[in-house]
Order: structure tokens, then C-alpha cells, then sequence
């Protein structure tokens, strides 16, 4: 670790800048309690000096300790998995608007997002210090990314984009909802045959404020995903808020599950 960033010394992304990563903020790993807290919002980076990808904080503030993350690394881009730029064309507000061909009029498509600082390796890069998620709009048929707590999304601001499953080699979607249950414990069950039981499943999730095109839920906080110890009793995955709150009853997440 250095400074804001967790380097990725790892053969899949060493020496290239042009992978697409996808990463989740994992409390315990293998159900083994990390408990690094960070409770900020996470992206990636390129350092090419270093030859090396990181994960590190949007606000530039001190990586914790010990931070524990679920990587996903695609090699090559393709319809399915691509980077997307907002532009003074497609940015609105807090949204920037994603064109391609497989979410366009595609309201129930399930994306995953992460936020990247320099694809390619670019020797500048642009920070967006905010949580983020997606949301469809039925009027547009086009899916957007959008700042969840409503700030302005920078121009030139990139995102690795995954749509469904296929291009994970292995992964499952699944879509999660917070219910009354959820929220009296205070964190999200992911009940799937593919995590329950099995702390060493690898899960990455993304916010959706209105799966199928319905709905207006969102989750204005960083995320993060953990297996609980088993003196909880619960032998399911999690979602949680990274800053300890817990999203409201109804509030929806894209989950991409690995059994191991």
C-alpha cells in the first residue's frame, strides 16, 4: 500500500493498462474478519511507473490497513464489457448516460460498475469522490450511471461497465432487494445457492435505483460485501453500507456471484 492506493501485484494485471477491473470492498475474506474500515468511495488506477493497477479512495484520503478486495479482471473489451466516458454530450446533472447496444431499451439488463481514474493508463485521470449507482430511464430506453448523492458528475469522468455474466467466465447475476428483515438486522441477505454456506464465494455488487425500469430507491453510500462469522447465525452473504448506515427497505443491488 502507498498513500490512498492497495496495489494489485497480480499476473493478470501487472503490465497492462488496458484490463478492465471490477472490485468489491470484502470485510471477510473467507468469512476471516478483515474489519479494515473504509468508508469512502473506492475506483482504480493505473500507475505506470509502477507497471501496476490499485485500488484506492476517490477523496485521495489514507488507504486503511489491511484492506481486503473481491477482483474481477477482464483482458479485452467487447459489448459486454467496456469503459464509458462522460462527456459533455451524454452528462447531465449527476447522470451520465451509457449508449450500447446491449442496455439500450434493456430496462432489465444487470450491470456492474466501477469507477476507473485512468483507462488505459492515461497519465491524467479524473476523481469522482461520490458513491455511485445505476438507473434506467423508460423515456430515454437508455441505462445511466449517476452520483447517488446527487452531486454533479464531472465530464471526462470513466467507468469499467459489465453487463450480465457471460464475459465473467463463471460469474452468476442475481438481484437483491433490502426487505423489512434486512433492515432490522441492518444489513442486506444475498440468499443464492451459490454464497449460502460458503464464505469463500466472491461477490461484486452495484446499486440499481429502479430495476425493470420501476422503483426509485437509492443508496447514497459506498458499499461493501462480507460473510459473517459464524456465532451471527447467519450463513449468507451480506451487502452493507461500508459507513455503518442501513439502506432503506426496498432499495435494490446487481449482485455477480462466484462459488469460490
Amino acid at each position: 500500500m502507498s498513500g490512498d492506493s492497495a496495489y494489485l501485484n497480480n499476473g493478470a494485471t501487472i503490465a497492462d493498462p488496458h484490463a478492465i477491473l471490477f472490485i468489491a470492498l470484502n470485510d471477510t475474506p473467507g468469512g476471516v474478519c478483515g474489519c479494515a474500515i473504509l468508508t469512502k468511495p473506492l475506483g482504480v488506477w493505473f500507475d505506470s511507473s509502477k507497471r501496476e493497477w490499485a485500488v484506492f479512495t476517490e477523496d485521495s484520503s489514507a488507504m486503511s490497513a489491511s484492506p481486503s478486495f473481491n477482483i474481477l479482471v477482464v483482458q479485452k473489451a467487447s459489448a459486454s464489457v467496456f469503459v464509458h466516458h462522460a462527456t459533455a454530450s451524454n452528462t447531465q446533472g449527476n447522470h451520465t448516460f451509457i449508449n450500447a447496444r446491449l442496455l439500450n431499451g434493456n430496462p432489465r439488463a444487470s450491470i456492474q460498475i466501477t469507477q476507473d481514474f485512468n483507462p488505459g493508463g492515461s497519465l491524467s485521470g479524473t476523481l469522482n469522490d461520490h458513491p455511485v449507482g445505476v438507473r434506467y430511464y423508460p423515456s430515454k430506453k437508455r441505462w445511466a450511471i449517476f452520483n447517488e448523492d446527487n452531486k454533479p458528475m464531472p465530464v471526462s469522468a470513466a467507468f469499467n461497465v459489465l453487463v450480465g455474466s457471460a464475459a465473467s467466465n463463471g460469474g452468476k447475476t442475481a438481484l437483491v432487494t433490502e426487505t423489512t428483515s434486512d433492515h432490522h438486522i441492518g444489513t442486506t441477505l444475498v440468499n443464492n445457492p451459490l454464497s449460502n454456506g460458503n464464505p469463500n464465494n466472491v461477490t461484486f455488487v452495484t446499486q440499481v435505483f429502479n430495476p425493470g425500469g420501476k422503483g426509485n430507491i437509492g443508496d447514497p453510500h459506498p458499499l461493501e460485501v462480507a460473510y459473517p462469522n459464524p456465532g451471527t447465525m447467519i450463513f449468507k452473504e451480506t451487502i452493507n453500507n461500508s459507513d455503518f448506515t442501513v439502506p432503506a427497505v426496498g432499495a435494490h443491488f446487481n449482485v455477480l456471484i462466484f462459488s469460490s
